[in-house]
C-alpha cells in the first residue's frame, strides 16, 4: 500500500521538519502561512512557487511520484529550502550555490541522499 498523500500530511511533514534543526533556526512561515496542494504530476516530485504580493508560497507535492514516507520528507525539505530562499530574496530561479548548501545541511541532519535532495 502506498502513502495516500493529503494536504494535511503535507502539513504535518512541514511542521516536523520546521520543529527539527536545521530548519528550526531559518525562521521560517507558520505552516498557516503556506499553502499546500497535492497533485498528480508524473513530471516532478514537488515543486515550490513563490507567494506574489504578499500571497503565501505554495508547496505542491505529486501523490503519483511520492510513496513512501522518508521520500515525502525528503522532497517536503528540498521545497522549504526553495520557501527559505524565497521569503530572503535569494532564489534566482535555480538550485545555486546556497540551496545546494543548505538543502546538504538538512540532508545530513536527516539522513537523507545529498545528492538527491539537492537537485
Amino acid at each position: 500500500m502506498a502513502l495516500h498523500l493529503t494536504p494535511r500530511v503535507l502539513v504535518a511533514a512541514y511542521e516536523f521538519l520546521l520543529a527539527a534543526p536545521p530548519i528550526n533556526r531559518w525562521r521560517m512561515p507558520a505552516a498557516d502561512d503556506v499553502v499546500f496542494q497535492v497533485r498528480g504530476s508524473t513530471q516532478w516530485l514537488g515543486r515550490c512557487t513563490q507567494g506574489v504580493g504578499g500571497c503565501a508560497p505554495v508547496i505542491e507535492l505529486s501523490a503519483v511520484l511520492v510513496g513512501s514516507t522518508p521520500m515525502l520528507l525528503a522532497v517536503m525539505a528540498h521545497e522549504m529550502v526553495h520557501v527559505y530562499q524565497f521569503e530572503r530574496g535569494t532564489w534566482k530561479g535555480d538550485h545555486n550555490a546556497q540551496f545546494r548548501r543548505l538543502a546538504k545541511s538538512v540532508a545530513e541532519v536527516h539522513g537523507f541522499d545529498t545528492h538527491w535532495i539537492a537537485r
